[in-house]
């Protein structure tokens, strides 16, 4: 689909001609310590299981899900259109959180604000600040807080009903990423090199691990923290104690933090290659090269990796294997995560001014809205509204319509 259509039906995607999968190198990982990945409640511990049957078990898991649901291949014919709502007044800084019908902006003045959902009010404004020449990043929900950085040196829990600061914590350096939340921790990396845990409820210190550059930290279930790093290392962390569990060197710089399912942690790299690495040993499953650098966080549905380049392309792989399933070229960078919906479609910005909806399993497009921002913000979907920054700056809810 070329960047000068919108509003209507692209061609589908032709399949990846090029097989860039390739077998996992030999261990490039320094293995300090292995145990079993607690990737579900105590009752239900997750086997480990060969890729074939894996394989097996998402397609059948994705058959089933489509019988009882409903869906079906043409699941992104479910909207075909979409229409301006309600734009907001607030220049926004970084894409919003929406929780229990609020919207949470970071907006360009420092703060953040406490948006209702269906209308765009302002229902708070928070007392956290960024200070001069920085903004708030996108909060994360949890324990009724909102947690966020400043671009600068600070972590805020901020009270999710009025927009009031609960807690502060000062880190050795910026912290320019959303932090992560993980039972009652939470976790940040920081611009000093370290990784900081905090007690989320409190904002106690609980331990910090020096990384050499700035993490990129991810929540996953169990007792592992997954942590990117710019100086191309990803680490597996004890979330008790920091304590090292294995390192694994890309050998080019991360921009984005990983993204776990089950036992595979996804990463992209600067060197046009995405990374799938065994969740317990930091060990190479299998490795895909695009096209140029990919600088946004991997997403995962329904079996299914995406993950855009800095060239425009946006390409679909099988998660388990890495094997190309179909890949399409937008009109520009694809600088933010991809949104996977419940309804079997993705959303995804580009740097061409507009946002997408794509069938997940083909590639087609379902519609397309012209007057989105370029920043590399992902947009955020809730039900059949998404909201996104316009090329303005300005939050604009779109309402999805058959």
């Amino acid at each position: 689909m070329s960047a000068g259509r919108s509003g209507a039906h692209g061609d589908p995607a032709a399949p990846d001609p090029r097989p860039a999968v390739e077998p996992g190198p030999g261990l490039r990982s320094d293995v300090l310590a292995q145990g079993e990945l607690d990737t579900a409640p105590s009752w239900l511990r997750r086997r480990r299981v060969p890729l074939a049957v894996g394989a097996a078990l998402i397609a059948a898991t994705a058959a089933l899900y489509q019988a009882l649901s409903g869906h079906s291949a043409d699941a992104a014919a479910r909207y075909t259109h979409v229409k301006p709502i309600w734009t907001g007044d607030a220049d926004a800084a970084a894409a919003p959180a929406v929780e229990h019908g609020t919207l949470y902006l970071p907006a360009a003045d420092g703060h953040l604000y406490g948006l209702d959902a269906a209308t765009g009010t302002a229902r708070w404004v928070s007392d956290a600040t960024a200070g001069p020449g920085h903004t708030l990043a996108t909060p994360v929900f949890g324990y009724g807080m909102l947690y966020t950085s400043d671009g600068d040196r600070t972590l805020y829990a901020v009270d999710a009903s009025d927009g009031s600061t609960r807690w502060e914590f000062a880190t050795g350096g910026p912290v320019r990423t959303t932090p992560a939340v993980l039972g009652e921790t939470l976790y940040a990396g920081s611009s000093d090199g370290r990784v900081y845990a905090l007690d989320a409820l409190t904002g106690e210190p609980l331990w910090s691990q020096p990384i050499g550059s700035t993490g990129y930290p991810t929540a996953a279930p169990g007792t592992t923290l997954y942590v990117t790093a710019e100086s191309g290392r990803v680490y597996a962390l004890d979330t008790s104690t920091g304590r090292q569990k294995w390192v694994f060197d890309a050998g080019t710089p991360i921009s984005a933090p990983p993204t776990v399912v089950s036992d595979l942690v996804y990463v992209g790299g600067n060197d046009r290659t995405v990374r799938a690495l065994d969740a317990h040993t930091g060990s190479v499953t299998w490795t895909f090269t695009g096209g140029s650098a990919f600088t946004a966080r991997p997403a995962v549905a329904d079996g299914l990796l995406f993950e855009g380049g800095r060239d425009g392309t946006l390409y679909a792989l099988d998660a388990v294997t890495g094997t190309p399933r179909w890949h399409r070229a937008t009109g520009g960078a694809v600088a933010a995560a991809a949104t996977p919906t419940d309804y079997g479609t993705l959303v995804v910005g580009s740097g061409d001014h507009r946002v997408r909806a794509l069938d997940a399993r083909t590639g087609s497009v379902a519609w397309t809205y012209a007057g989105g921002d370029d920043a590399g913000q992902p947009p955020v979907v809730s039900d059949d509204v998404l909201y996104l920054i316009g090329a303005d700056h300005r939050l604009v809810a779109l309402r999805q319509t058959r």
